[in-house]
């Protein structure tokens, strides 16, 4: 099945209109009008002149335009061999080099004339002419170019950075944009409902029925490994999405934004918000799947409510986490390689494998910096509360001690630091390139 797409003509205009979304005061072209047809050609030149009249400045080069569109330029600049050989009118060239003695020949084309007068051949007459041409610019047309210009300090411009459109307009067209491309990529999509059903049935297998003894040391651990492997679930879910979406935007986001088409707060808080009501429904439906089944502890609403709640915090740290990764690598393959890696640290700091007072005090911050540590902390405590009335406190099995409310602070606290280093990558990373 072959789909259309859109001719270089269309492929011109809508890259020029892109540059124009900024309302830049200047543009500039590299050969706007190569691999076009005539009829093409000159329409590209029309939107220029149009532009141009509209009070913007208009820059580009051009290689043998025809005569129709030679006579829209306003103002042209000839080079032969790198150097000027005219600066002037477009109108004014011929009457220029007619003065230099190469006049128009009768019924040639003003464009074809002066290109053969300005490209040399390997014999010495054209050689000569382009010397020519080269010590009369300098005699006759520099000093009036420069005499043109100089009035024009650096102090006179106005340099100071200038958005076309406001932060909240910036925030809806990539709100659109970002909801718009998730409907042209189904498949991230369905990869995510098919992790949450195969997380589901995994949990919801291995430890259905939890609490036949529920004093004992095997329940304890067993209910332990499970609010664990949930609460990596959430992280490793978030985490996936985003380091296979942004990189993949990286390129085209760095482009946009170096040419003021946005600005990187409205970037980053779009993606943010457009992402965020699948933060709250995977928690949600994952908990609500599998809450009951592994019977934790539902005595109040409380305790699933909180434990929604921690779902969503961890969900948003491994979202911040990947945006974090995205930003500091711009090859896809070592984002998709060497985050995830980077998270087994955090996992083996996270209090399920070794207890706090196992690990080297030279290694001990790292526990704090670890998501998994504040998300399995505040569930144990949400599960088994102070611990009193089991033959083991789980709370001092674990050696945990933050407690529940302290461990959510510390949970978000990090989320939101996550998303602050994502943010000062992201900008870092414009600052970079410009």
């Amino acid at each position: 099945v072959f789909i259309k797409g859109i001719s270089g003509g269309e492929r011109k205009r809508t890259s020029i209109a892109v540059e124009l979304i900024s309302s830049p005061s200047v543009i500039f072209l590299d050969e706007p009008t190569s691999g076009l047809d005539s009829f093409n050609a000159y329409r590209i030149c029309r939107l220029l002149l149009k532009q141009a009249k509209l009070g913007r400045t208009v820059i580009y080069t051009i290689h043998q335009p025809s005569s129709e569109i030679f006579d829209l330029f306003d103002r042209l600049i000839l080079l032969a061999e790198g150097s000027e050989v005219y600066q002037g009118t477009a109108k004014g060239a011929i009457e220029y080099f007619g003065s230099l003695g190469y006049a128009l020949p009768e019924f040639s084309n003003p464009t074809d004339h002066v290109m053969r007068l300005v490209s040399p051949f390997e014999d010495g007459e054209d050689t000569n002419r382009v010397v020519k041409l080269k010590q009369e610019y300098k005699s006759r047309i520099a000093w009036n170019v420069s005499n043109d210009f100089g009035y024009l300090l650096k102090d006179d411009l106005n340099l100071t950075e200038q958005r076309a459109n406001t932060f909240g307009y910036e925030m809806k067209i990539l709100m659109q944009r970002s909801l718009t491309n998730f409907k042209r990529n189904p498949q991230l999509g369905r990869s995510r409902i098919f992790f949450a059903i195969f997380m589901v049935f995994l949990v919801d297998s291995l430890y259905s029925g939890l609490g036949n003894n529920p004093f004992s040391i095997q329940d304890i651990t067993n209910r332990a490994g499970a609010i664990f492997f949930i609460t990596v679930g959430y992280f490793q879910q978030s985490l996936g999405a985003f380091i296979l979406t942004f990189p993949s935007e990286r390129a085209v986001f760095l482009k946009e934004e170096n040419v003021r088409m946005y600005r990187v707060s409205s970037y980053f808080l779009s993606k943010f918000l457009v992402e965020l009501p699948f933060f709250v429904l995977f928690p949600v439906v994952t908990t609500l799947l599998t809450y009951w089944c592994l019977n934790l502890n539902h005595s109040s609403p409380d305790k699933v409510l909180i434990f929604i709640l921690i779902g969503i915090l961890q969900t948003i740290s491994g979202v911040a986490f990947g945006f974090w990764g995205g930003s500091l690598f711009s090859n896809p393959k070592v984002v998709a390689a060497l985050v995830p890696a980077l998270v087994v640290p955090f996992m083996l700091f996270g209090g399920i494998y070794i207890t706090e007072d196992r690990i080297p005090v030279y290694l001990r911050w790292f526990r704090y910096v670890s998501p998994f540590k504040y998300s399995f902390e505040a569930a144990i405590f949400n599960e088994y509360g102070d611990g009193e009335g089991y033959l083991v406190n789980p709370i001092k099995f674990f050696n945990l001690h933050l407690g529940l409310w302290e461990s959510m602070y510390g949970l978000a606290g990090l989320s939101i630091g996550f998303l602050i280093f994502a943010f000062v990558a992201l900008k870092l990373l414009v600052r970079k390139l410009q």
